[in-house]
Formats: C-alpha cells, structure tokens, sequence
C-alpha cells in the first residue's frame, strides 16, 4: 500500500510483484504463442498430452502472472499455484540435468529456487497473517495483505 501509515516503506513488495509477475507473463504468453514447441518440449521430457500440458502451462502462468502483476484479491493463490508449478516444472526439467552434472541446468535449478523465494513473498506465510506489519505501524504492508 502506497501512502497511509506505510508512507512508502511497503515499495518493495510492489517491485518484486511487478518483477516476478512480468516474468511468469512473459512466460506463460511465450507459451501460448508457441504452443507447438512448448507441446514438443513436454513429449521430449517423456510427459503425456504434451498439447493440453502445453496449454495448461501457459494460461497459468499468463493468468497467474496478471493476477500477481495487479496486485488483485487472488494475487496469493496465484503465487501458490505458481509455486506449485515452478517445482514440479523444474524437477522435471531442470534438476535431473542438474545432477548429470550439466552446469545450465544447475544454474536453472537454482535460479528457479529464487523465483519460488519470491512467489513465496508474494504469497505470504499463513503464520504471519494475523499479525501486523511492524514497520508500517500496525496496518498490514503490501507483502503481508
């Protein structure tokens, strides 16, 4: 929340909502755009209905992506979704080249991790819910609504 008692200290949460969701929309539009190759790399990795997996994967995180990007009441159950889907997608992909010993794929894992960090902010921790935000005087801040 910009202004009232946050008076700004809540940024932020705002820069790494916006970062994360243009992220996931470009991704997810990425997608959707080639659903033809994204299909191809789901078969490759041994995945049935690479087609509907194709589609499925874009519309999430293109949908995902908008809802964390505004900030709207399903913001949190989209990083969740998000955050789902972000281990899934890179154990599947990532983390076996990872232990191959490919380095790309490590540095994917890896970066991937961070990614779920960031959903994870955005997402929030249940413990945390019901308490406010110290720093911003008792009203909850942008990461805690």
């Amino acid at each position: 929340m910009m202004g009232g008692k946050c008076e700004g200290k809540c940024f932020c949460g705002i820069i790494i909502r916006v970062l994360v969701a243009a992220l996931f929309i470009y991704a997810g539009y990425g997608k959707l755009t080639g659903i033809e190759g994204t299909a191809g790399y789901i078969a490759s990795a041994g995945l049935p209905y690479p087609i509907f997996l194709a589609w499925a994967a874009g519309l999430l995180e293109l949908i995902a992506g908008v809802l964390i990007f505004l900030g709207s009441w399903g913001k949190r159950c989209a990083a969740w979704a998000l955050v789902l889907f972000t281990i899934v997608a890179t154990y599947i992909f990532h983390f076996k080249g990872w232990l191959a010993g490919d380095a790309g794929q490590m540095v994917t894992t890896l970066k991937n991790l961070a990614i779920v960090g960031g959903l994870l902010m955005i997402a929030g921790c249940p413990r945390c819910d019901s308490s406010d935000c110290e720093k911003c005087g008792g009203e909850k801040c942008e990461m805690h609504k």
